[in-house]
């Protein structure tokens, strides 16, 4: 009587589980979060902030971390389908089984989930120097508040699915190398 396989599998299958209740509480939160089309239109009722230098820097800093979070996120990505596409006997993720499915599933959509958030903030950050344009005289320069909640949700929710896709991954990698049952 072996009971090692089976509490491998229980520890897969739970750790799929939480993988899915975990990471449908954020997937809820942005399905309801505002589009960076209405976060536009509202920006005029944002209170306006000199567009200073150090403000400038600091939305290039914003805009730094958010392409680094983007980046890590495609390396990741690629990493995980390069896992999958090398050859059958060589391969790391065999996706045999449900929890392997599901995980990585879950994985790419958190990657896509994080980059569509950094598209999102890129889009709103965009319109917000588009409405400084209009100024002739720079000491008029003026953009809506960028560190609004609103505004903040896009980048919250990039990095965010960047994590859970991260976790996930790495979760799936070890589920698959340290407690899949070995092939008879």
């Amino acid at each position: 009587m072996t009971t090692g396989p089976k509490w491998k599998k229980c520890i897969r299958v739970g750790l799929t589980l939480t993988v899915l209740v975990v990471g449908l509480i954020p997937s809820y939160e942005l399905g309801q979060s505002v589009k960076a089309q209405r976060v536009l239109e509202e920006a005029a009722q944002f209170r306006a902030i000199a567009y200073t230098d150090p403000v400038k820097q600091a939305v290039e800093q914003k805009l730094a971390i958010g392409k680094e979070v983007f980046q890590a996120t495609l390396i990741v990505l690629g990493v995980v389908w390069g896992f999958v596409i090398v050859k059958r006997e060589e391969r790391i993720l065999q996706l045999e089984d449900w929890p392997e499915w599901v995980m990585f599933l879950f994985a790419n959509a958190w990657f896509v989930a994080s980059c569509y958030s950094y598209l999102q903030y890129l889009d709103v950050l965009a319109g917000f120097h588009g409405s400084a344009i209009r100024y002739l005289e720079p000491k008029d320069l003026t953009i809506p508040d960028y560190r609004n909640e609103k505004v903040e949700t896009f980048l919250n929710f990039q990095q965010t699915f960047a994590g859970y896709g991260f976790l996930t991954s790495a979760i799936m990698l070890l589920s698959s190398y340290l407690l899949k049952e070995p092939k008879k």
